[in-house]
């Protein structure tokens, strides 16, 4: 008689399996009580980045870190804590780890570090007033930990865990498993400071000494964020940041905002001469010639972010006659009408190579300039602060534009006399309509009468008089519209002044969300 075996799944296909689900901490948390194998084969997953999608139980990962550490360790950590009651400093000193959970773990987020310390704190009715077993532990991670592939480093003045804290050198030479940041791939260094003191002089030092250390042995790095806020660092600092992008050889995307001196071109030539460089995030306050000459040259560079639009100096009024930039994706956060020139030469410059465009701080002369140069454009975002499209202005030459999200932080976008002329002048190939400012009840269905082109997807808000007439005009148009329109979705802001029957009955065809902030770019 032969007995058929079951089949059994290899250790190699499991773990394939459960790396596709990694972001689910949920069935990895399932998983883990499988059994022995699955529980290998998984608690690193958990481990590697432990406070992914965790809300709670912050205070337990500090607890199983610290179980982590040797005994005289241990001791320190109990001392520390002491006035509570004997079977909890029994059960730390006692405690042993299933795994060495530091071993695991490639993702350092400091942040995380402290509030977790702080919960672990309050759980012994402890205040969290120095940093004695945060260095002792962090110390220790640095120590042990195999490989880390992201580091986020947040110091805001006087919350967060002080850069003396946290000794990095530990991350480099070690005597077991050599350079622990080899395969660093993210790295975040925000500093924050008010005032200048003997220990912010300290603390730009070890920042310089991270920098440094990871110009040597980091060099493969692809997202990039250095920020000093308050006081700003001294040129030495400035230096060890050049080379460190310098030696990178496969940086994608760098964000610096309020940092080094925009009048100062070296910073502009490292960043730029970069040919794997495809986002940039920046902070202006001026426009040197040397970016303009760097966007020009960097052909790789797909999307630019800038948190504001400064003035434009006069001798670079004409530069758009040298040439376009590779630019597909454009962010402007800040646009202020004095500044206008200086926008209308970066649309000019990217011109029809654009696809994505957001800016924040809209008029007509900006419109107008959008649909003389960006005439490709598939999505267009536009927060305006004054109402816009008075007198009338046409989209309609944006002949590829799927996306379109108009947003008004106060009043309402149209005038009376525009409406109708702005839905006629939308291009046929809009698929995508937001209407992210308040809408009243009778534009809304001039809206939904007039406009003849088929949108999959619509989204409206309202934050006051809204009625069930509203919900009846959307779900008529949707009902009217099922082969094509996907979805509608209102926006509603308290008070409500809808009948809780309408709104239950209107669900069952559009999508309501009450109570969500205004989300007013497509990026």
């Amino acid at each position: 008689m032969i007995i058929k075996s079951t089949p059994q799944i290899t250790p190699d296909c499991l773990e394939g399996i459960f790396e596709y689900l990694r972001n689910d901490r949920s069935s990895l948390f399932s998983c883990l009580l499988v059994n022995r194998l699955w529980c290998r084969l998984v608690v690193h997953l958990i481990w590697r980045d432990p406070f992914f999608c965790v809300k709670g139980y912050l205070s337990d990962i500090i607890q199983a870190y610290i179980s982590c550490l040797p005994d005289t360790s241990k001791q320190i950590v109990i001392n520390e804590i002491s006035n509570t009651d004997e079977k909890t400093l029994q059960q730390l000193q006692q405690q042993q780890p299933l795994f060495n959970y530091i071993k695991y773990l490639q993702v350092f987020n400091s942040e995380n570090f402290n509030i977790a310390f702080k919960r672990w704190y309050e759980k012994f009715n402890k205040p969290y007033e120095n940093f004695n077993i945060t260095k002792l532990l962090i110390d220790f991670i640095f120590k042990e930990c195999s490989i880390l592939t992201k580091l986020r480093i947040y110091v805001w003045d006087k919350w967060g865990i002080p850069l003396n804290k946290m000794n990095f050198d530990l991350l480099f030479n070690r005597e077991k498993e050599g350079n622990c940041l080899i395969n660093l791939k993210d790295f975040v260094f925000i500093f924050y400071s008010k005032t200048k003191s003997v220990e912010l002089e300290n603390s730009f030092q070890i920042a310089q000494n991270l920098f440094d250390n990871m110009e040597k042995k980091s060099n493969k790095i692809e997202f990039l964020e250095i920020n000093f806020r308050g006081q700003q660092p001294p040129k030495k600092v400035d230096q060890s940041v050049g080379n460190l992008i310098k030696s990178q050889k496969n940086l994608k995307s760098c964000k610096f905002i309020e940092y080094w001196d925009p009048k100062d071109p070296s910073i502009y030539k490292l960043l730029l001469n970069n040919s794997s460089l495809t986002h940039l995030n920046l902070s202006l306050s001026y426009f040197h010639q040397s970016f303009f000459e760097g966007l020009l040259a960097c052909k790789n560079l797909e999307t630019l972010e800038l948190s504001r639009c400064p003035e434009m100096p006069s001798h670079l009024v004409n530069f758009p006659s040298k040439g376009s930039f590779s630019i597909k994706h454009l962010k402007v956060v800040m646009n202020y009408p004095a500044f206008n020139e200086s926008l209308i030469i970066l649309l000019h410059m990217c011109n029809i190579n654009l696809r994505k465009l957001f800016i924040s701080g809209v008029d007509e002369t900006i419109i107008d300039a959008i649909c003389l140069y960006n005439t490709q454009l598939t999505h267009l975002s536009l927060l305006a602060q004054q109402t816009i499209f008075d007198p009338p202005q046409s989209l309609s030459v944006l002949k590829d534009l799927t996306h379109l999200k108009l947003a008004n932080i106060q009043t309402y976008i149209f005038s009376e006399h525009t409406l109708t002329y702005f839905i006629d002048s939308l291009p046929s190939s809009l698929q995508h309509l937001y209407f992210n400012f308040n809408i009243n009840t009778n534009s809304l269905k001039i809206f939904l009468n007039d406009c003849k082109i088929p949108l999959k997807s619509l989204e409206f808000h309202q934050s006051d008089n809204q009625d069930d007439e509203v919900f009846d005009s959307l779900v008529n148009y949707k009902k009217s519209n099922q082969n094509v329109c996907e979805e509608i979705r209102l926006f509603i802001e308290y008070p409500h002044t809808f009948s809780l029957n309408a709104a239950e009955e209107a669900k069952k065809h559009i999508k309501i969300i009450l109570k969500v902030l205004r989300n007013h770019d497509l990026w």
